[in-house]
Formats: C-alpha cells, sequence, structure tokens
C-alpha cells in the first residue's frame, strides 16, 4: 500500500467516525424532542423542580368563568404551598402539603382543616402518562415558545375520542417543568387554566415550607380532619390502591374500566351521618368522571328544573345539562348513583350505560 492509499484509507475512515458521531448526536437530539418523551420528562424530572411563582387560575361554572390567584411555592413529590388573594373570600387562605397530608387553613373561620392524601410516586406518574398516551395523540407544537419570560415546548394533546376536551401544555426548555396549562372544551372555549409568572426556577426549599406551623397560626384555631370511614358502604380507606377495590366495586355493580379510555384512580367515603356518601372518580389522563353512591332511591327529580328524563339501555335515569357540565342521577342494587363530568352528553350517557348493571 503507497502513502496516498494509506492517507485516502485513514481519510475515509475519520469521515466515516464523523458521520456516525454526528447520526448519533441526531437520534440523540431526535429523541428529546419526541412528545412522549417531552410528556414524560414533564410529569417525572419537572414536576420535581422546586420553584417560587405567582399562580392563576380560572375554571369555568354555569357558563362563567372564576378566577383564582396565588403565591405558589412548588416543591418534589407533591409538596406545595398556595396563599390565596383572590377571590375575596378565599383571600389570606394558605393549603399547605407535604405529599401525603393536606393541611387548609382558612383565617376567617379560625379552622385548620387536615385530609390525608394518596403519595404521589412513580406508579401514579406511569399510571397518567400511561392514561395520557392511550386516550390522546401527543402533537410537539412548537419548540420556541415564550412563556413567563423562558424558552417553553408547547405540546397538545387532541383527544382520540368525540366530546372530550383537548389540551396544551407550555413546558420549559431547561426544566422540564410546566409553565402553563390550557383545558379547552370540545366546542373550543377555555375550560381552565393553570398558569405560573414572576418564576423563580429553580428555587430553595425546605421541608418546613410545605408543613404548617406547630404553634397556632391564629388564637383560638380550630383543627379538623376530614372524616374517612367504610363503615356504611362497602368501600376500603381513601388510600387503597385500585387492585384491593375489586370487591367493593363488584359490590356496588360498578366496574374499574369505563368506556372512552377512563380507569378509576381514587375512592373515598364520607361518615356524614346525613348523607353517607362514596366518591369515586375515574380519569382518562386528562378528563375526569365523578361517581357519588349513596343508599337511597331516585330523588323526585321529574318536575326539577334543569333535569329531565332519558333511556339508557333498559333503565331510566334522569339528566341535567348545565353549559358544559353534565349529571346523571340512577339507582340499583338500592344504592343512587350521581355521575358528574365535563364530557359531552353522549359520552358521559355511554359511560354510564357501561357501569349500569344489564
Amino acid at each position: 500500500m503507497n502513502y496516498r492509499s494509506l492517507y485516502l484509507a485513514i481519510t475515509l475512515l475519520i469521515l466515516l467516525f464523523v458521520s456516525a458521531f454526528a447520526l448519533w448526536k441526531g437520534v440523540a437530539v431526535w429523541r428529546d424532542r419526541q412528545p412522549r418523551l417531552l410528556l414524560h420528562r414533564s410529569i417525572t424530572q419537572g414536576a420535581d423542580v422546586p420553584m417560587r411563582a405567582e399562580m392563576k387560575m380560572t375554571w369555568r361554572r354555569h357558563g362563567i368563568t372564576h378566577i383564582s390567584r396565588a403565591h405558589a411555592l412548588l416543591g418534589a413529590t407533591g409538596r406545595y404551598r398556595m396563599e390565596y388573594l383572590e377571590p375575596e373570600e378565599a383571600k389570606g387562605r394558605i393549603v399547605y402539603s407535604d405529599g401525603q397530608t393536606q393541611w387548609q387553613f382558612e383565617p376567617r373561620h379560625k379552622l385548620l382543616a387536615t385530609t390525608n392524601l394518596i403519595p404521589e410516586s412513580a406508579q401514579n406518574e406511569r399510571d397518567t402518562e400511561d392514561l395520557i398516551a392511550q386516550n390522546y395523540k401527543i402533537v410537539l407544537v412548537s419548540e420556541d415558545e415564550r412563556v413567563a419570560g423562558r424558552t417553553a415546548y408547547l405540546l397538545e394533546l387532541l383527544p382520540r375520542q368525540e366530546e372530550k376536551s383537548s389540551q396544551k401544555r407550555w413546558i420549559d426548555r431547561q426544566t422540564f417543568r410546566t409553565l402553563r396549562v390550557e383545558t379547552h372544551y370540545p366546542d373550543g372555549i377555555l375550560a381552565r387554566m393553570v398558569a405560573y409568572t414572576d418564576l423563580t426556577l429553580p428555587a430553595k426549599v425546605s421541608p418546613s415550607d410545605f408543613v404548617p406551623p406547630s404553634t397556632p397560626l391564629h388564637p383560638g384555631l380550630v383543627p379538623v380532619t376530614t372524616p374517612v370511614s367504610s363503615t356504611v358502604l362497602p368501600l376500603p380507606a381513601s388510600n387503597d390502591t385500585r387492585p384491593a377495590l375489586t370487591g367493593s366495586l363488584h359490590a356496588l355493580g360498578l366496574h374499574a374500566a369505563g368506556t372512552a379510555g377512563f380507569q378509576l384512580t381514587q375512592v373515598a367515603s364520607s361518615a356524614v351521618k346525613q348523607a353517607r356518601t362514596a366518591h369515586l372518580l375515574y380519569s382518562d389522563g386528562i378528563e375526569t368522571i365523578s361517581i357519588f353512591v349513596q343508599n337511597g332511591q331516585m330523588p323526585a327529580l321529574a318536575n326539577a328544573p334543569g333535569w329531565h328524563e332519558i333511556q339508557i339501555g333498559t333503565r331510566k335515569a334522569f339528566e341535567n345539562l348545565d353549559g358544559h357540565l353534565d349529571a346523571i342521577v340512577w339507582t340499583q342494587n338500592g344504592y343512587r348513583y350521581t355521575t358528574v363530568s365535563h364530557l359531552g352528553p353522549r359520552a358521559l350517557q355511554q359511560f354510564v350505560g357501561g357501569q349500569m348493571a344489564p
């Protein structure tokens, strides 16, 4: 082999190495920009980045948009502290969570309410991500959005079934913290929005930031613990996992899996004597459906304002349509069921039909 051939061979080897490196780098960049991976990072990595911010929330009820504002401190594994500024009736309220317990301080009523939560976990994150991926098409709309003064990805989550909402998420490019979420009804109207501004990201936090002070916050403070019981309805405590709910659901004639991709995610039961109620929450990752179960028969709704009778399969039920909120009531097995959701009427009727006993 002469020197010229050797030179050419070495040059080709270098070019091959450079090309392979560039291809590997390109694939890595391409993977980083994949919508599913961005969603995953926002739910896992980004959700644990501490942040201080001003938070604005909007939601629609009875056709009217309501607004809340708060000073927000967000930590890892479900930790947060919210000090409310609006609306006027909530001003001064402080909500703390250490990821396992929530405390709500109401200065006007001198109350400190305590509620046990289902702790955040890797399984929760996987369940949420899987539900979204199963029920929504995840689209990367932009890689160079500006939100809260930062560069962000914009993801759009488009429903695979009709009569469901769509959602937009702005995800910080540096930390993968979600900075803004907009959920829109099928007709395009903004259903709810959460936006953060005036950011400190990442912020310095400590565990004590997410627990109320041990000394009373106000003279005469009254502690209140949210009651949870399973003595009336055959339901376990609120922090039981879904596999443990099979027997309870069977006794109620309900199913853990619903139509249109909905899965049971949470169950709680109240021991309030006047109206002992179980609350079952179903989710498809974005939308939710609540079923409230009580002992008793159908209330007198035939002539009640806003209610009308409908037929679902072989059963009679009553429906109430209020803007984008739909409610359906039916009875079976000695229980009264009230289902509430922002789904379209046809989609909610299909869900209820799948839960009714044959």
